[in-house]
């Protein structure tokens, strides 16, 4: 089955609506849509998306933020490398979500999104060498099935995990999305993307918002997006309406900025 290409340009909203859905107009108009799994298969909003041509982008937990949810980050990579219990606690946890990527899929899903949090937003929260050994493996898995699914895969870490994109390119990862509550380190995250030939999603940074306003934060999203293909969005850390209004801002300034060649 033939995987379609993800747009190499596009300005949308990461996990924006329980924050101000009635917003998203069309005369906003945004090209994209993150919408967590359980949000896209058992409400409206495929067919709310649809009509207004925006693309759902639909986010799944992967197996360390499932079991690290149940069992805690100080006991979750002890699952991942005893046998018994533990080995069926994340076989488990993978069938889970290989289902909701079928789920996503057959729901009309126009690409998922693996979520894991390798890295916090100011370091990493597992060892690396962990992070080979016993993730990659079910990351390259993942992909594989959405391969065979015909549908686009994105990962989503908050922080740096740049060290990373080589081996997620390799896999068959379509884009990454960039969480960093840096300007520098989030310019630095787009071109290692385009280095290794993923696509970075991301750009508006949530943390600067209330700081340096809208047009500062669209100013730096919209270089990002004349220097390679991207798709403009807040980095998944908006945790109120006020700040939602001034993504909203911002993403159609940076638009306006991108589209009319300023």
């Amino acid at each position: 089955m033939a995987l379609a290409s993800l747009p190499e340009r596009g300005f949308g909203f990461s996990w924006a609506l329980p924050h101000g859905s009635e917003l998203i107009t069309k005369t906003v108009a945004p090209t994209f849509m993150f919408v967590d799994y359980e949000t896209f298969v058992n409400t409206n909003i495929r067919h709310r998306l649809n009509k207004r041509m925006v693309d759902a982008y639909v986010s799944i937990d992967a197996p360390l933020w499932l079991l690290a949810s149940v069992y805690g980050w100080d006991s979750v990579q002890d699952i991942f490398r005893n046998a018994g219990e533990a080995a069926g606690a994340l076989d488990r946890a993978c069938d889970h979500v290989i289902r909701c990527m079928e789920g996503a899929r057959d729901a009309g899903a126009d690409a998922i999104i693996l979520c894991d949090d390798l890295c916090g937003a100011h370091g990493p929260v597992l060892d690396p060498r962990f992070v080979v050994e016993y993730l990659m493996p079910l990351y390259l898995r993942f992909a594989k099935v959405a391969d065979s699914l015909g549908i686009q895969l994105i990962f989503h870490s908050d922080g740096d995990i740049r060290e990373y994109y080589p081996r997620l390119a390799a896999d068959g990862f379509a884009g990454v999305h960039v969480a960093h509550p840096a300007y520098e380190q989030t310019a630095e995250l787009f071109a290692a993307a385009w280095e290794h030939g993923l696509l970075p999603l991301g750009g508006l940074v949530t943390a600067r918002v209330e700081s340096d306003g809208p047009a500062e934060l669209a100013a730096f999203a919209a270089r990002l997006a004349k220097e390679g293909p991207a798709l403009i969005c807040d980095d998944g850390a908006v945790s109120s309406r006020e700040e939602f209004e001034s993504i909203l801002e911002a993403m159609q300034l940076c638009r306006a900025s991108v589209e009319g060649g300023s």
